[in-house]
């Protein structure tokens, strides 16, 4: 073993001394040099094409998201349009029953909803079949102090859904 590495020893240094005098180690380490800098260079631009590409996707699944935000307002001005939600709250309306308060819907709040209501509260119903596919009665929920909790001290009138209600005999005024 020993002697193969010297014989490989004896054989390769004129080479390798030879190598060193024509400048082979330079343009070795400068071709490497250049090869990392035209991949980094690659890289970035290909990093670029893709963050250009990607805030593209961004801007059209914005203008989409802007789109629908749209179609949904205009559907909303529509149907407030459609629907009378104009009542006169000065003079004393007639009460035409009763119901109670079987179930509150989750999310509950829109502008013309009966807000503040829980299971078990008595709502007169003013006005039936109202709102979008006549889904709404118009209910007052009559506040006392005792079920004034959000202490607002007065009665409150909105929609609420026929399907979370159900009616108390007639008989019966809250």
């Amino acid at each position: 073993m020993r002697a193969l590495l010297s014989h490989l020893q004896k054989r390769l240094l004129p080479h390798l001394q030879n190598l060193r005098h024509n400048g082979t180690p330079e343009i070795v380490i400068g071709t490497t040099i250049l090869a990392v800098f035209a991949y980094d260079h690659y890289l970035q631009n290909n990093f670029n094409d893709m963050s250009a590409d990607n805030l593209t996707s961004q801007d059209r699944e914005n203008e989409a998201r802007n789109q629908i935000i749209q179609r949904l307002r205009d559907e909303l001005e529509k149907d407030a349009k459609e629907v009378d939600f104009k009542y006169d709250f000065s003079r004393d309306p007639e009460i035409l029953f009763c119901c109670k308060v079987e179930r509150v819907p989750p999310y509950f709040d829109g502008s013309k909803s009966l807000t503040g209501t829980h299971v078990g509260d008595v709502v007169q119903v003013l006005k039936e079949h109202v709102g979008p596919h006549g889904m709404y009665h118009l209910c007052r929920l009559a506040v006392t102090t005792a079920s004034d909790r959000e202490g607002t001290g007065k009665d409150k009138i909105g929609w609420f859904p026929i399907s979370h209600l159900s009616k108390i005999n007639d008989g019966y005024v809250a």
